[in-house]
This record gives C-alpha cells, structure tokens and sequence, in this order.
C-alpha cells in the first residue's frame, strides 16, 4: 500500500490503478512469506558482509586512476579475518555457489527479475532474512567479480583472454538459438 501512495504522489499511477497496485503487493508480498522456513539456519553474517565490501571496494579501487598503498591497506585492516571466514565460508560456500549458479543461468537466459528473485528465495526458505539478503549479495559479488576479473585480466592474461571469449561465444550462441 505504502508504494502505491508513494507513485501516486509522484504522478508514476493513475488513481484507478491504485487498487490493483495493492492487490499485486498482498499477492506479492504472500508469495515471498510463502517461500520462508520458521525452522532456519543461523549465522552471524557480519563477516561475511566484511568479505563482500571487499570485494566492491576492490574492483572500485582497481578501477580507479592513481589508487594509493595507502588506500589498499585500509581495506586490508578492515577486512575480516580468516579465522573467523574459514569455518563460516565452510558452512555457507554450497549454497552461495547455488544461488550464484541460478542467478547466472536465469540472468543468462534472460530470466524476468521476479522469476529469477523467488527462485533465488526458494534456494534460500531455509535461512533467516537478513541471511537471505547477504547470502544473496554475496552469490551476486562472486558474480561480478570473477566478470570484473576476467574483463580486466583478459588484457594482459592469455588464459583470461580464453575464458572470456569462451564465456562471449556461449553467451551469443545461446542468444541464437533463442
């Protein structure tokens, strides 16, 4: 109800379509309830959070022109230490990998977003909210980073340079056959 208000106040809705909009968000918001446990699995997913800043802060910085020492150490000091990622990464990396692999196979076909966020959820009924949201995230840096990777390593790196006309070949002969 609240973001029908919101869009019509801003002229995004047409009054008569305000009582669909809040329909579609009980439907919604039913089918998303619909895919969560009351049993889940616990852990504390600070470290985790820690492990994907990271991983942006060091694509942005790698991006980024005249990048100090000074800047890479403050990332490294405020990374999480891998004592505490160890054990956690054990207990997390199989379903990370999941839903990294369905993001990548539904984005790849090119899934609609809705489709594509209740699978992801589906994979995930078994976790709490917030674990839901970080494991989600961080199947989605995994993602980007090894793109972010393989684009700016293809440059210098032969091997790259291989996999990321492998993976451009796969893609546009998928698209084909579409």
């Amino acid at each position: 109800m609240a973001l029908a208000t919101a869009a019509r106040k801003m002229g995004l809705m047409k009054p008569d379509r305000q009582l669909f909009a809040v329909a579609d968000d009980t439907a919604l918001t039913k089918q998303v309830l619909a895919t969560h446990s009351d049993e889940t699995l616990e852990f504390l997913v600070t470290p985790l959070l820690g492990l994907i800043e990271q991983i942006f802060l060091r694509a942005k910085l790698n991006d980024k022109q005249g990048t100090t020492g000074a800047e890479l150490e403050a990332i490294e000091d405020n990374s999480p230490s891998p004592t505490d990622l160890l054990d956690l990464l054990d207990f997390v990396s199989f379903t990370i990998h999941r839903v990294s692999n369905e993001i990548q196979y539904k984005c790849s076909r090119a899934g609609e977003p809705h489709t594509v966020t209740m699978e992801v959820l589906n994979l995930l009924t078994n976790w709490p909210w917030d674990a839901k949201a970080v494991l989600a995230l961080a199947a989605f840096s995994i993602n980007y980073g090894e793109f972010w990777l393989l684009v700016h390593q293809s440059s210098s790196d032969l091997l790259a340079k291989d996999i990321h006309s492998s993976k451009n070949s796969q893609k546009y002969s998928r698209e084909s056959t579409l």
